[in-house]
């Protein structure tokens, strides 16, 4: 139930099921590369950082700044907030 800010969809999206419900933001990526990952631990948090390189079928690329906040669960951890920006 991880909050997030869509680089594509203005509002904040609370939840799986808003973020499924939002409207087609344009063509779905062909591939995704992650750059310049930045990684801190403060005890059973943990935020990430790092840009996104996404594909679209034309081949134009579309450049993303990412942060996403995570909190461990037992063994696992958690997303509970992601932020993307869409750089220019």
């Amino acid at each position: 139930e991880a909050t997030i800010w869509d680089a594509f969809h203005e509002p904040l999206l609370r939840g799986k099921g808003e973020r499924d419900a939002r409207p087609a933001g344009g063509p779905q990526p062909t591939a995704l590369r992650t750059t310049e990952p930045v990684l801190d631990v403060y005890g059973d948090t943990a935020v990430v950082r790092h840009r996104l390189t996404a594909e679209l079928p034309d081949g134009t690329q579309l450049r993303v700044r990412n942060t996403g906040v995570w909190r461990r669960d037992g063994d696992r951890w958690l997303c509970v907030h992601n932020h993307e920006d869409l750089l220019p």
